[in-house]
């Protein structure tokens, strides 16, 4: 319960709000518009990481997996954005 609901969008919010500034430290005029498109949706995202947290408290088999897909959706940005460029 602790990783799909804390950890994960932790990480997730971190790296989209960090990764422009390390990997692409010359563009600073690039920079929101990254963090932007690399936080498209993170409502949804978060509902999903919310959901695998308290699904374990109903029995419910299978917990992870929103919080699985909110976080493949978002590595599928992450490399979006890297070869958008």
């Amino acid at each position: 319960m602790f990783l799909p609901a804390f950890v994960f969008p932790l990480v997730a919010g971190a790296a989209g709000h960090l990764a422009p500034v390390w990997l692409r430290p010359e563009a600073a005029a690039s920079h929101a518009g990254a963090r932007r498109f690399m936080g498209r949706y993170g409502g949804i995202r978060a509902a999903f990481f919310l959901t695998s947290g308290v699904l374990p408290v109903s029995g419910v088999q299978c917990t992870g997996m929103p919080g699985l897909t909110a976080l493949v959706w978002f590595i599928v940005l992450f490399v979006a954005w890297l070869w958008r460029d």
